[in-house]
């Protein structure tokens, strides 16, 4: 069974305050950096982040954000800049973003 495959079955037999196992020993023997989209003090700007060759982009539910139990995964924060008085962005927008420049980043 794959990876895919056990992470679709662990969350469709989740319940609303579950979530997936992540298994964080295995994420740092494959050399895998975690980051997130998040408005924190040592938050780097996107356009300055440089994504790193193995990359899990953990996003959380839109006003909940990413469970408490998830966030030990985290190794960095990146932070989409705004202007104006936004508070924060969908999470489907800020995942868009994240991959957009991850792409730019992969470009020849």
């Amino acid at each position: 069974m794959s990876h895919v495959t056990r992470m679709n079955d662990s969350m469709n037999n989740s319940t609303n305050d579950s979530c997936p196992t992540f298994d964080a020993c295995h994420l740092c023997i494959c050399d895998i950096i975690v980051t997130n989209a998040l408005q924190a003090s040592d938050s780097v700007a996107l356009h300055h982040y440089t994504f790193p060759p193995k990359v899990v982009l953990l996003l959380g539910k839109e006003k909940e954000g990413i469970p408490q139990k998830l966030l030990h995964l985290v190794d960095t924060c990146i932070e989409i800049p705004q202007l104006g008085m936004i508070r924060s962005l969908n999470v489907h927008v800020s995942a868009a973003c994240c991959i957009w420049q991850w792409t730019q980043q992969r470009l020849p």
